[in-house]
């Protein structure tokens, strides 16, 4: 597997993860699902540690697809040179 392709496959992989990130922050109660179904209620305190979590989580997914982007666009102008 060509490291474009390996790129590219993380980046399908973290565009996934950051899509779930944020549509569990976009929901604006205290209970969250977990996998297919698993619902937690939680107190005020722990929701608001997970959701600073999440935050930060967010963050990092989307520094990594700027990284991956970065990658991409260098190995494409390297291919588009030869």
């Amino acid at each position: 597997m060509s490291n474009l392709q390996k790129l590219l496959d993380r980046k399908i992989a973290v565009t996934a993860r950051l899509s779930r990130v944020k549509s569990v922050l976009s929901d604006k109660g205290t209970c969250i699902t977990i996998g297919s179904g698993l619902d937690i209620n939680v107190n005020e305190q722990v929701f608001r540690d997970i959701m600073k979590a999440l935050f930060i989580h967010e963050e990092e997914c989307k520094e990594e697809l700027r990284d991956i982007d970065r990658k991409i666009n260098a190995i494409n102008e390297l291919l588009g040179g030869l």
